[in-house]
């Protein structure tokens, strides 16, 4: 049974994985622009937004494999 795109838990972990995405492109498309004094900080808040990026994918992942069929 496929999984209906208008369930809330879905649109919910989609929003999510969305935010995280451009969470990620922000940082990275900062990079080259950057001083040599703020990459490091700027390479913290992209390992940050990938971390969210893998909670969220991980959720959703979890959450198809729990979904009742």
């Amino acid at each position: 049974m496929p999984i209906d795109p208008y369930e809330p838990e879905l649109a919910k972990r989609k929003k999510i994985l969305a935010i995280a995405d451009y969470q990620l492109k922000q940082a990275i498309g900062t990079f080259p622009n950057l001083s040599k004094d703020n990459a490091q900080e700027k390479l913290n808040e992209v390992l940050i937004a990938l971390k969210d990026y893998q909670d969220s994918a991980k959720g959703l992942s979890q959450w198809i494999q729990q979904k009742p069929d």
